[in-house]
């Protein structure tokens, strides 16, 4: 599979994470999970290597952080600190 499924879940305290699931073929593969380091998208170059786990026979699961790109919270805690933001 060369595309992806966007999917979302929600966390414990109420965050809708979004992310985009890149399955291996066949049943019960691994999956790696894998986000941005530095605080940026999903988007910024790992599609990639999602992408290259998935032909190689590991799903994987991409995700952003709580704060940046189309996650909803009303605030991002930053350094143990709550903050507005756009979003």
């Amino acid at each position: 599979m060369n595309g992806h499924v966007r999917v979302e879940f929600n966390t414990i305290d109420g965050t809708t994470v979004r992310g985009d699931f890149f399955q291996a073929a066949g049943e019960s593969r691994p999956c790696i999970v894998m986000a941005q380091g530095l605080s940026l998208p999903k988007e910024h170059h790992i599609q990639d290597q999602a992408r290259k786990f998935a032909e190689d026979g590991f799903s994987a699961l991409l995700y952003d952080y709580r704060c940046p790109s189309r996650n909803h919270r009303p605030v991002c805690r930053a350094f143990g600190q709550q903050a507005n933001v756009a979003v």
